[in-house]
């Protein structure tokens, strides 16, 4: 019984090393016109294929740097005095708000049906709304 046990246990230990064996060879092989990759040779004029390294990027991730401090309130005053953009998100949120609901009311009355003069004025508003909403960048 010790001697089956004995035999079991090699028999286990070789098909564990055959798995965790490392690195395999790969071959190349050439069949009908197809290039074919396999981890066993592939026919006769199997050849063991050695990809190139050299090709290959590795790249370093980049450690995060702190963020910057809070603006001071004096520059803040300074940018409020100079008109800066960043200061009036609120205000430029509402405008876009605003344009965006013309432009669904437009196109709206546009899907219900208009005459001539009705549907060149729509067209018309429709354009300069569009123009102003790329101007603030929506």
């Amino acid at each position: 019984m010790q001697f089956e046990w004995m035999i079991l246990s090699i028999a286990a230990y070789c098909c564990c090393s055959l798995v965790h064996a490392g690195p395999t060879t790969i071959y190349r092989c050439v069949e009908a016109e197809q290039v074919i990759y396999s981890d066993r040779p592939c026919g006769i004029d199997a050849g063991a294929y050695e990809p190139n390294e050299s090709r290959v990027s590795i790249l370093e991730a980049a450690v995060p740097t702190a963020t910057k401090p809070a603006s001071s309130p004096a520059k803040t005053e300074r940018l409020r005095a100079k008109g800066d953009a960043r200061l009036t998100m609120p205000a430029r949120a509402d405008r876009c708000a605003s344009i965006e609901r013309q432009l669904r009311e437009i196109r709206s009355r546009m899907r219900a049906g208009y005459n001539v003069k009705q549907g060149e004025h729509l067209r018309a508003r429709q354009r300069k709304l569009a123009e102003q909403r790329r101007e603030l960048k929506c």
